[in-house]
């Protein structure tokens, strides 16, 4: 009854990787007929390297009695994909068999607002790169102006004109006579 009611994701492993229960949740997830799991191994229902991985997870899981907890992401039949937060955890049987239990919730709606929250750090990050290049170039642009603008004031003010010398000339003279 609680496989079947809970609304998260859920399967009960024996101790050597096999389905012992799972939920329709979980069948759905991988794309597995409810009936087909128990005696199977993520070997038959998933693919290679995620088979290992998971495999190896569960191992360490059942090793040293620690919970582990990752996001996983399941391709719908649809197309879409989803993320089920998935917690794995020792289950220890009253005949003293250890067993390994399973727990996901979906947490599709977390990681799309992570992402896009990432996107829009990312977009201002750029806006404010650009912006800042921008205020760099206009700012590179001005002082090159500015510094066009001394270089053609230069030889004026450097070197008068030979009719300001020779105004500058006659009034020495003329400043001799008196």
């Amino acid at each position: 009854a609680l496989l079947e009611s809970a609304p998260a994701l859920l399967y009960i492993k024996d101790d050597e990787g096999r389905y012992v229960a799972a939920n329709r949740t979980f069948a759905d997830l991988v794309k597995q007929p409810l009936h087909r799991l128990p005696g199977q191994s993520d070997d038959a229902i998933r693919a290679g390297s995620l088979a290992g991985e998971i495999a190896e997870l569960e191992k360490e899981v059942l090793r040293t009695g620690a919970t582990k907890r990752v996001v996983e992401e399941f391709t719908l039949a649809n197309g879409a994909s989803v993320h089920w937060r998935v917690f794995r955890f020792p289950l220890k049987m009253p005949d003293g068999t250890q067993m390994l239990a399973a727990i996901g919730l979906d947490v599709s709606r977390a990681v799309r607002a992570e992402v896009e929250l990432e996107e829009a750090r990312d977009a201002d990050d750029a806006d404010a790169l650009k912006s800042a290049a921008a205020t760099s170039s206009a700012t590179s642009s001005a002082a090159a102006a500015r510094a066009s603008f001394r270089q053609r004031l230069s030889p004026i003010d450097q070197a008068p004109s030979a009719a300001a010398a020779a105004a500058a000339a006659a009034a020495a003279d003329s400043n001799r006579r008196l």
